[in-house]
């Protein structure tokens, strides 16, 4: 067993990705703000409602250090260092890109957008600009906006953006080209039992309230929505219906990244160990089942011995949109050495069946 490992050791590339880099397209997205899904100024607050928390990959504030998580986790957190900074200086540069797009088609709105309403674009930017004094506020319908994957659309919203049970739906056009720029606080609701979706990356420019973005999800409906970043407020998000909350980073024409629990298909997807490195006493393997069942994870050191084995026959788990099961198993890193880490997890169903999932690796520093 031992030389197998060896080989598996020897022979496998694969790395632990913890953030995922935004479609660039033809706006200025940093390579580090890419790989944020939510990046606040003065706070993040993230609050999910009992075991099903409340999951975001990759959240940040700078200049401020405060991320407040209630039944919710955070993969890697940044806490006004480095790429924290260097987020917010990108986004900014991100922001003024958005104000003065070369080349861009203007259209005008009112104040208030007619729901449902069909939107089609062409090739190139265009900017849809809303009056002085806006806001965009409609109930239980829907925006569809239509393009190509050539297709950049910016929102441009003088002052506050309010979506309550609103679902904007893309077709041709790539999540990570839409992008909401709105001037003063984010609101966004979904209080209604149908599934709904907010695509692209929503900045907001300035605060007048403790929170410039605030997302709430109080209905047994889902919502998913893009990419948050606050240049000079806080980020709230918070879950308090039965629906699942997904904050997806915009990286393709499907929406995939980062969801509420496990994954990185928008549903349930590859597994995952974060944060990596650990630098603290725990560590938590993130998994996908594709039902109830229980894990046994065996964790190698770079020569193949064992060095630590969980039996998880009570895994924290909540049931995605799709019926797989989204899991989280803890595990005590402070009695590892620093070092890299491979590991495999075999996945038992109740219903009898099995799998063994491929050779994966994690790290750790104290």
């Amino acid at each position: 067993m031992k030389r197998i490992i060896r080989r598996m050791v020897r022979l496998s590339v694969l790395a632990l990705v913890v953030g995922y880099a935004g479609v660039a397209a033809a706006q200025s997205v940093g390579s580090t703000v890419a790989g944020f899904n939510i990046l606040g100024n003065t706070q993040v607050t993230l609050t999910g409602v009992g075991s099903s928390f409340l999951y975001v990959r990759v959240a940040g504030v700078a200049p401020n250090t405060a991320i407040t998580l209630t039944n919710a986790r955070v993969g890697t957190q940044h806490l006004d260092d480095t790429t924290a900074v260097t987020g917010q200086s990108e986004a900014r540069d991100l922001d003024t890109s958005l104000s003065a797009p070369i080349g861009a088609t203007v259209v005008t709105e009112p104040g208030a957008l007619a729901v449902p309403t069909a939107i089609t674009v062409g090739g190139g930017i265009t900017v849809i600009q809303f009056d002085a004094g806006a806001s965009i506020t409609n109930n239980s319908n829907t925006i569809y906006l239509t393009g190509d994957a050539s297709s950049i659309v910016i929102f441009r919203v003088p002052v506050a953006l309010t979506f309550t049970d609103v679902n904007v739906v893309l077709s041709g056009i790539l999540p990570g080209n839409v992008y909401w720029q709105v001037g003063t606080d984010v609101t966004l609701k979904n209080n209604a039992a149908a599934g709904l979706t907010l695509p692209g990356t929503v900045i907001s420019e300035t605060s007048v309230n403790t929170g410039a973005i605030a997302v709430t999800a109080s209905g047994a409906g889902s919502y998913s929505i893009g990419r948050l970043i606050a240049l000079a407020g806080g980020v709230t998000v918070t879950q308090s219906g039965a629906g699942a909350l997904a904050v997806v980073n915009p990286t393709s024409g499907t929406g995939a990244g980062p969801v509420t629990g496990p994954g990185t298909d928008g549903i349930c997807g590859a597994d995952f160990f974060f944060p990596s490195p650990a630098v603290g006493p725990t560590g938590n393997f993130a998994y996908c089942m594709i039902g109830s069942g229980h894990a046994i994870i065996k964790v190698y050191n770079a020569v193949g011995d064992i060095v630590a084995k969980l039996n998880d026959y009570t895994p924290v788990c909540m049931v995605t949109a799709t019926g797989a099961y989204a899991c989280l198993s803890a595990l005590n890193t402070a009695r590892l050495a620093p070092g890299v880490y491979l590991y495999r997890i075999e996945k038992y169903y109740d219903a009898g069946n099995s799998n063994i999932s491929g050779v994966m690796k994690f790290g750790v520093r104290h």
